[in-house]
């Protein structure tokens, strides 16, 4: 079992939040789309950056960020083999919004 991971590259570990509803009540309603595709997370770990055409990017979202993006671009982790239940894989580019 897989009990500590960090992201690297591109790439956030974030945990979907439980109370979807909830989060879309307090923060905004998703208008013009079909609000199930997309989800509220916590950022569990995103690295420092990543090289892009020869120069460092440094990641906008941090560990701690609750973040909205979009499920299916999201990589679930097989919870077979790790401890990290509902635990996602995503790159940045696939951040939509981080909620203050």
């Amino acid at each position: 079992m897989i009990e500590k991971i960090r992201a690297v590259g591109k790439h956030i570990l974030i945990e979907e939040a439980v109370n979807q509803l909830e989060k879309r009540e307090t923060i905004f309603i998703l208008q013009k789309v079909n609000a199930d595709n997309y989800a509220f997370a916590t950022v569990i770990s995103a690295s420092d950056g990543y090289i892009d055409k020869g120069k460092f990017v440094s990641m906008t979202v941090k560990a701690g960020d609750t973040i909205v993006f979009k499920r299916e671009s999201a990589v679930k982790l097989d919870p077979s083999k790790t401890s990290l239940d509902r635990k996602l894989f995503l790159t940045e580019d696939h951040v939509f919004a981080i909620v203050k």
